[in-house]
């Protein structure tokens, strides 16, 4: 899995999915399933306009956290049993 060689912890993943990158993404998450082939600048690029709108992510986390939070703890699964 490419994210066991990420510098970051499970939990710094976690964060930087749903305070980062859901966010950012939250159409493509929500309704198209999985994603691939995404334009890294673009991303940045979304993830750094959602900086500048505080309101758009608190909202965001607090009331549809839950669409991807039961493909994360699977995720977080695999993680924490690769590298306990």
């Amino acid at each position: 899995m490419v994210l066991n060689q990420s510098p970051y912890t499970p939990g710094e993943i976690e964060r930087i999915l749903f305070e980062e990158v859901y966010p950012a993404c939250i159409i493509n998450m929500n309704f198209l399933g999985e994603w691939r082939g995404f334009d890294p600048d673009w991303l940045e690029e979304r993830i750094r306009a959602n900086e500048r709108k505080p309101w758009k992510k608190w909202r965001v986390l607090q009331w549809q956290r839950y669409l991807i939070r039961r493909h994360w703890l699977i995720v977080r699964g695999i993680l924490t049993h690769e590298n306990p």
